[in-house]
C-alpha cells in the first residue's frame, strides 16, 4: 500500500539533506547504493507504508547491490510517522536473497540498529550496522524495514524521481516473508560503507 502526501515538507527536506552529507563527510565512508538524488532528495509526495498489525502489517524491502567488496557502515531511509501512540522503533534488516537480481528477501544476514527516533515530518533516519556487515560485489541484498508496534504506522518515502527497481511487500509483518516481488518504483534509500580496497567500486 501507498501513501500519498497532502502537503510538502521542502524546509525539512532541505535542512535533513544537509545534514545526511555533512555527517558523511566525516565519517569518511562512501556511497554504495543510493536512489536519493545528488544532494540528498527523495519523493517529498509518496512512500510506501511501513506498518503495524493494527494498521495492515506491510513491511516494505529494497534490492541493492554494490559494485566491489565493502563494508556496510550504515544505510539511510526517508521516513515519517503517519500514525503513532509509541513512535516504536522501526525494525530493519540486511538480508539475503533468492534467485539472484530481482529474487526475493530471504535470510536475515544483520539486524541493524536505528539512530534517534522516527520524526512526524520526512527526513533521513540512520540505521547502523554492528555485526556481519560484509557486502559481496555484484551480489542482491535487500533492505527489509518492518514495524512491531501494532499501533505505529510509517511511511518510507519513495525514490529521488520516482527510481525504478526490484522492491517487496507483505502484510503479514514477517521480515522474511512470503513475498509480494515487484519491478516498479522503489523507495528512497542510500547504502554506506568502506569499500575494502581502493579500486574495489571499479571491479
Amino acid at each position: 500500500m501507498t501513501y500519498t502526501a497532502r502537503k510538502s515538507a521542502l524546509a525539512i527536506l532541505i535542512l535533513a539533506m544537509f545534514c545526511s552529507v555533512s555527517a558523511l563527510a566525516a565519517n569518511n565512508t562512501t556511497v554504495l547504493f543510493t536512489t536519493l538524488g545528488p544532494q540528498g532528495q527523495w519523493s517529498p509526495t509518496n512512500g510506501f507504508f511501513v506498518n503495524g498489525s493494527n494498521y495492515g502489517n506491510q513491511v516494505t524491502a529494497e534490492q541493492f547491490s554494490t559494485s566491489g567488496l565493502a563494508t556496510l557502515v550504515n544505510v539511510q531511509l526517508p521516513l515519517s510517522i503517519f500514525n503513532s501512540q509509541n513512535n516504536n522503533p522501526v525494525s530493519v534488516y540486511l538480508e539475503s536473497g533468492t534467485g539472484g537480481q530481482g529474487g526475493l528477501p530471504q535470510t536475515i544476514i544483520a539486524q541493524l540498529t536505528q539512530v534517534g527516533s522516527v520524526p512526524s515530518q520526512p527526513a533521513l533516519v540512520s540505521f547502523t550496522c554492528n555485526q556481519n556487515c560484509t557486502l559481496r560485489p555484484d551480489t542482491p541484498y535487500w533492505i527489509v524495514a518492518v514495524q512491531s508496534d501494532p499501533n505505529t504506522q510509517d511511511v518510507w518515502w519513495w525514490s529521488y524521481q520516482n527510481q525504478v527497481g526490484y522492491g517487496a511487500t507483505n502484510t503479514l509483518g514477517s521480515p522474511t516473508g512470503p513475498w509480494n516481488g515487484t519491478y516498479g518504483i522503489i523507495t528512497g534509500m542510500q547504502v554506506n560503507g568502506v569499500y575494502a580496497c581502493a579500486n574495489c567500486n571499479q571491479q
